[in-house]
Parts: structure tokens; C-alpha cells; sequence
């Protein structure tokens, strides 16, 4: 699943954003959310989707149908952390994440499938999987002018700007489809941390690589 938290810009609207979900979620079997506080951003919900396209259209629920002006912090995926005491942990949040010696992290991975013109695909998008700490699996030739690739990807880094980026080098001409993958990886994992209205907050940041951070930064 794919979390973010959901925050009214209005204090006085959190109990219409809790009758809200609960409305949304006599609906919605798949939605799970539960209350949460920032120092930053104060009351609001941990919302866990099913996927991206779960997320835009919770949102857009919620804004058009209750009147709801939110702040939706950066989507997180699950992630599985071992310490040296075998001791397991499951992170939906950055602020979660222990600080005590870590064994292993797990993050999950997805099988993603790209059709697309044979031009387009090599190219202009070629090294976009590949900067995502995608592994090409294979690719297989539908015609004599669509391939398609095949990719593992974490599904951490697909639940930004990966379709941004995928549509902007192909000129809309390629897309990808992905399904969970029984896989994990083991991530050298990072977090932000924002500072807003002079309290630090890492409720609202992204958590990524340590090489994505030292880019992005």
C-alpha cells in the first residue's frame, strides 16, 4: 500500500475530515486510515491507498464532495526494518523509523510492463527505469514497431514523478503498467527532515536513497 497523510488547512475541520473518511469508507473496504499529530501541521489522518490512482481520486473526493481544503504530505510506501535485536518493524512514516542499529531494510518492489514504439522506447526514455534503480528483465518485440520492457522497479520510486517523467520523454506516447512483485530490496535508505514555522518535521518528508537524496539535493 501507498500512505500519506491528510491534514485540513483549518484546525476546526478535522472532525468533518474524520466524518469524511468514515463516509468514504463504508464505500471503500481498501481505505484504512488512522489519526496522527504533527508539531508542524497539527491533527489529521494516516491514510493508506492501494495505489497512486487510489490516492488522487480519495483526494479529489474529499475536496470537491465534503469541501475540504487539505495538505496531502509526500506518499510513503511500507517498508520492513530489522534491527540487530531481531526485532521487525513495519515504517509507514519516516518518523517512524528506529534509531538503533539497523540489520536489514526492506522495501517493496513492483514488475512493471512498458509497451511503446520501438523509436520512443530507445531513445528518449531509455535511462529513465535505470535512474530509478530499475533492472531491465527483458523486452519483447510485438511487432516490427512496439517493444515492450520489462522492469523491476521499487515502488518507492514510481510514486512521484515517474509518470511526469515517463509522459514529458515520450511526448505521452508510453506508459507502464506494474504489479506487485514478491521481491524486496534491501535500500540504503534515507530521510528528510523539513522545517516549517521553525518546528522540524519529518511527518511531511519523503523518505529515498542516500544517492537520490545527494541528487535531489
Amino acid at each position: 500500500m501507498v500512505y500519506s497523510g491528510l491534514y485540513p488547512i483549518d484546525g476546526s475541520d478535522y472532525p468533518a475530515l474524520r466524518d469524511a473518511l468514515d463516509k468514504l469508507k463504508l464505500n471503500d473496504a481498501a481505505l484504512v486510515y488512522e489519526p496522527e499529530t504533527s508539531l508542524a501541521l497539527g491533527f489529521g489522518f494516516r491514510v493508506g491507498y492501494l495505489g497512486l490512482l487510489h490516492l488522487e481520486i480519495i483526494g479529489e473526493r474529499l475536496e470537491r464532495e465534503f469541501n475540504l481544503d487539505l495538505i496531502s504530505t509526500a506518499p510513503n510506501v511500507v517498508y520492513r526494518v530489522f534491527t540487530e535485536d531481531a526485532e521487525e518493524r513495519v515504517v509507514t512514516n519516516p518518523s517512524e523509523f528506529p534509531t538503533g542499529k539497523i540489520a536489514e531494510i526492506h522495501e517493496p518492489v513492483v514488475r512493471g510492463h512498458r509497451p511503446g514504439a520501438q523509436r520512443v522506447c530507445r531513445r528518449r526514455d531509455g535511462a529513465l527505469p535505470q535512474s530509478r534503480r530499475g533492472s531491465l528483465l527483458g523486452m519483447e518485440y510485438i511487432s516490427a514497431e512496439r517493444v515492450e520492457l520489462r522492469y523491476t522497479l521499487p515502488l518507492a520510486e514510481i510514486i512521484f514523478d515517474f509518470f511526469d517523467q515517463l509522459k514529458s520523454k515520450t511526448k505521452g506516447y508510453a506508459s507502464l503498467d506494474y504489479e506487485p512483485s514478491v521481491a524486496s530490496r534491501w535500500p540504503n535508505w534515507s530521510r528528510w527532515t523539513f522545517c516549517c514555522t521553525g518546528s522540524r518535521s519529518t511527518r511531511s518528508a519523503p523518505s529515498c536513497t542516500r544517492t537520490r537524496r545527494t541528487t535531489t539535493a
